[in-house]
């Protein structure tokens, strides 16, 4: 099951994959955050990310998060 809306990926993914389970439920967040590491890694370093969200999924901090993390497992710049 993919749950293509980030803001229900934020806030309820967690929930929704115990309730679920043992069926594999993917939100948009990973891949998305996935996908801006893969571009930053072939683009100039030191251009702004812009997330563009609804007020619920950019509350959630989830990309912020998610970011941050990523680019400190990589030992890249932030």
């Amino acid at each position: 099951l993919i749950i293509a809306c980030n803001t229900i990926t934020c806030w309820a993914l967690s929930a929704i994959q115990k309730f679920l389970d043992p069926i594999t439920v993917i939100g948009v967040v990973t891949p998305g955050i996935d996908a801006v590491i893969d571009a930053y890694q072939i683009i100039e370093k030191n251009v702004p990310i812009l997330v563009l969200g609804t007020r619920a999924t950019v509350r959630s901090q989830a990309y912020r998060s998610g970011l941050t993390a990523a680019f400190d497992n990589l030992g890249m710049d932030k």
